[in-house]
C-alpha cells in the first residue's frame, strides 16, 4: 500500500469517524479510530483514540473495519 493510499484512508476515516484495521511493518494488527494526523520529527504520525500514536511510515496496510 502506498503512503498516499494510506493517508487517503486515514483522512477519510477521520472525517467519517470510522474505525480502521491497521497492520504495522512489525506485523502488529489492531483496530482503532484515527482522530488526527500531525507531522513530528519529519514524519507524519496518526493519533488514535486512547492516545495511541503511530508513524505513517510504520503502517503497512490500513482499511476500513466493518461494524
Amino acid at each position: 500500500m502506498s503512503r498516499c493510499d494510506t493517508l487517503d484512508v486515514i483522512e477519510a476515516a477521520i472525517i467519517r469517524r470510522a474505525e480502521v484495521a491497521v497492520t504495522t511493518s512489525h506485523g502488529d494488527v489492531f483496530i482503532g479510530r484515527p482522530i488526527a494526523i500531525a507531522t513530528r520529527d519529519g514524519d507524519d504520525h496518526v493519533t488514535f483514540t486512547g492516545d495511541r500514536v503511530i508513524a505513517v511510515g510504520a503502517i503497512r496496510q490500513v482499511h476500513f473495519h466493518p461494524k
